[in-house]
């Protein structure tokens, strides 16, 4: 697979999993329990961080020439 392509679909999960961490950050005191808001807001934020860390594997040859000038 080419690195274009799967940024472009590894963004949109990044995006999707972003939308579920802050809808459960939000409603997590109103609708809720405490057991359910540890699965539904930890799980996609170890997915989110592990997203971050790839998103930035493949984005490291940008990172270098923008950001890492001598």
């Amino acid at each position: 697979m080419k690195k274009a392509k799967a940024l472009k679909i590894l963004n949109a999960f990044m995006a999707v999993d972003f939308l579920i961490l802050v809808s459960t950050a939000i409603t997590h005191n109103f609708w809720l329990e405490r057991g359910i808001y540890g699965i539904l807001h930890a799980v996609p934020g170890f997915l989110f961080a592990g997203m971050t860390v790839l998103h930035l594997v493949l984005n490291r040859d940008w990172i270098k020439k923008n950001y890492m000038k001598k």
